[in-house]
């Protein structure tokens, strides 16, 4: 390597024969993956062969196993964790509440056709992907002639979630792909390409009721990660999800962190009377689920004992 006119670079025989030879070791790591041979039948398939296997559970519902993923982002960066409060909910406290809240909502409704739910702190979906999972199983059990397609779409419809971390909507996003997939009978990407997938899940503020942030909102000694956090919104592709009293089942687990933004700490105390003296962010949260609930509807959530302790949520 040496300067040519201008200070350029001017890559010199040496750095060519190091990238031919790069090329050429890719090129063989390729190949050797994408090995194949014949099988009994005489077709041509991967010596090396990673597909996942699905579980035989009879209706897809089990999926391919996507929950790791919440854990790795979870895991992955202290500073997340500690920013947006990041803890995995536990299997048992998923399929608990949803127990208490959807089930008895679906057999008072006879159905679960254009039922709603939603997780306002969605994640990374464990409680999307749990209720799409047993609306699934309740479209085949009430509607068998319907194709697999047509059944997985209904569920998608009625799952709802928003988050303010984009990260982990994303992850929520590709989960539940994931799940409607193999719900579906779908085993490839270019497959599932030509069917409609209907993703409503969000990144957004679910505690700010009108969805637009002015600048007044952030000022000079405002927090950083506020800042980003909306920035990030897409929440304003799908408005209604925030619509109250729009939700038969309104499930969570709310985070338990304090807010730190004090513009963002004032903002939520003026929408919120449960917020009075210092407040954790499950006590607005815990306010919220109701609001969002049709009346009658189920509600649940894990919820901080200051929240439960609140005179005003009596």
């Amino acid at each position: 390597m040496r300067k040519g006119r201008r200070g350029s670079v001017v890559l010199g025989p040496q750095s060519a024969a190091a990238d031919s030879a790069l090329a050429r070791g890719a090129g063989a790591l390729r190949d050797f993956w994408q090995r194949t041979r014949d099988d009994e039948a005489g077709t041509s398939v991967l010596v090396h062969d990673f597909t996942d296997p699905l579980p035989d559970d009879g209706d897809g519902t089990e999926g391919w196993d996507t929950r790791f993923l919440g854990d790795l982002y979870q895991d992955l960066s202290e500073a997340a964790r500690k920013n947006y409060a990041l803890l995995q909910t536990p299997e048992f406290v998923e399929e608990f509440i949803l127990d208490r809240t959807m089930n008895p909502v679906v057999r008072e409704r006879g159905g679960v056709e254009g039922l709603k739910m939603i997780d306002p702190t969605c994640g990374s979906g464990h409680f999307v992907l749990g209720a799409f999972r047993r609306l699934v199983r309740e479209w085949a059990a009430r509607r068998p002639e319907l194709d697999a397609h047509a059944r997985v779409r209904g569920a998608l419809e009625s799952v709802h979630g928003v988050d303010i971390n984009p990260f982990a909507v994303a992850i929520a996003r590709f989960r539940l792909l994931i799940a409607a997939m193999a719900a579906a009978g779908v085993r490839t990407l270019g497959e599932a390409a030509g069917y409609d997938w209907p993703m409503q899940l969000a990144v957004g503020d679910s505690l700010i009721k009108p969805r637009q942030v002015t600048d007044q909102l952030f000022t000079a000694e405002a927090d950083p990660l506020a800042e980003f956090k909306y920035a990030t919104e897409d929440i304003q592709e799908r408005p209604y999800l925030l619509d109250e009293g729009r939700y038969d089942v309104v499930v969570g687990n709310p985070p338990y962190i304090t807010v730190k933004d004090k513009q963002l700490n004032k903002l939520y105390r003026e929408l919120y009377d449960a917020c009075q003296g210092t407040y954790a962010l499950s006590v607005p949260f815990a306010q919220r689920f109701f609001e969002l609930a049709k009346k009658g509807g189920g509600d649940g959530k894990g919820t901080a004992w200051s929240a439960r302790s609140r005179p005003t949520l009596s």
